[in-house]
């Protein structure tokens, strides 16, 4: 729902919220050798070899609200000012409603009297702004949540049926918090013939959501939470150029170019790298999606096979870094 509460000539108000609403629900069984085709599914009790029995539930929730002004003097200063305030179901107890504000300004130095005889000129503007935003897509439903899963055993001779817990709860699981600034600027010349825009960002995520990779004797495989943080900072410049403009032909070019550093910040306290997924590593430092692999230092000899024997291996496979 979008609502424009005041416009005026140069100033304008919106109010804006929407309400994200998500229930799953099911169930699966599984039967086998039916003496009849007939049944279909309406009875499957009449299958005497039962595979599997389940069933689900599933309900997410995101309310967010969000309020807008914008203000601008003589048309050459433009001002917007934004907040957002979200609260998802998501995240923990305590923890599942933030306010993330947002602010920017624009020059058009255009219109500035000083440039109005300046023909060649068509638009030339400034901008800066700041904004924080929050992110909980990386998490599921119920993340912050601990679960029993049933566990069969045996007790004596008689089969039981137990349970155990699925995963460790994180009470202080709360939003992963981007906050970026960025510096723009839109030049236009010729007619519009000649376009160019040129931009600079530098965000940081921090509280980033990781699953964290816990040790074996924890009976655990890892733990979700927010962990370090991230930074990614970057620029973009485009070019578009209409070369020929005729009633019957025309020629436009487009340039552009990117480059984005990403750089871990941070890792859970003072921690340097810690290990992630199978084979991964998150270190500080690196990119978030840096590959690595264990050292190759050449392949096994033939002459080589004693000792390559002792790390269970051949001659003609990779020799790896002790």
């Amino acid at each position: 729902m979008i609502l424009t509460l005041l416009r005026i000539d140069n100033l304008k108000t919106t109010i804006i919220s929407s309400i994200y609403y998500n229930n799953k629900e099911g169930s699966n069984i599984q039967v086998r050798d039916f003496d009849t085709d007939a049944y279909l599914f309406y009875n499957t009790e009449g299958g005497n070899d039962i595979r599997d029995f389940d069933s689900f539930y599933q309900k997410e929730t995101l309310a967010s609200f969000a309020g807008r002004l914008n203000y601008s003097i003589k048309d050459r200063y433009l001002f917007t000012f934004t907040g957002r305030y979200d609260g998802s179901s998501k995240l923990s107890a305590g923890n599942k409603w933030n306010f993330f504000p947002s602010a920017a300004f624009a020059w058009r130095a255009s219109q500035e009297s000083f440039l109005q005889n300046a023909d060649w000129l068509n638009n030339l503007k400034f901008r800066v702004s700041y904004g924080e935003a929050g992110n909980d897509s990386t998490v599921g439903a119920y993340s912050s949540l601990a679960f029993l899963s049933p566990s069969n055993y045996l007790f004596g001779e008689n089969p039981g049926v137990g349970k155990t817990i699925a995963g460790l709860p994180n009470e202080y699981l709360t939003w992963e918090v981007s906050k970026e600034y960025n510096l723009g600027m839109n030049l236009s010349i010729i007619n519009n013939r000649v376009g160019l825009s040129f931009e600079y960002y530098n965000k940081k995520t921090e509280g980033s959501i990781l699953a964290r990779t816990l040790s074996n004797v924890t009976g655990y495989e890892d733990a979700l939470g927010n962990f370090g943080s991230v930074r990614n900072s970057g620029i973009e410049v485009t070019l578009n150029t209409v070369n020929v403009k005729t009633d019957n032909f025309s020629w436009r070019t487009n340039f552009n170019y990117t480059k984005n550093t990403n750089e871990i910040e941070e890792i859970d306290g003072d921690l340097d790298e810690i290990p992630f997924g199978n084979h991964g590593v998150l270190k500080i430092g690196a990119p978030v999606d840096a590959i690595w692999n264990t050292a190759v230092a050449g392949i096994w000899q033939i002459d080589e096979a004693a000792e390559a024997a002792t790390y269970g291996d051949l001659p003609g496979q990779y020799k790896f870094v002790d």
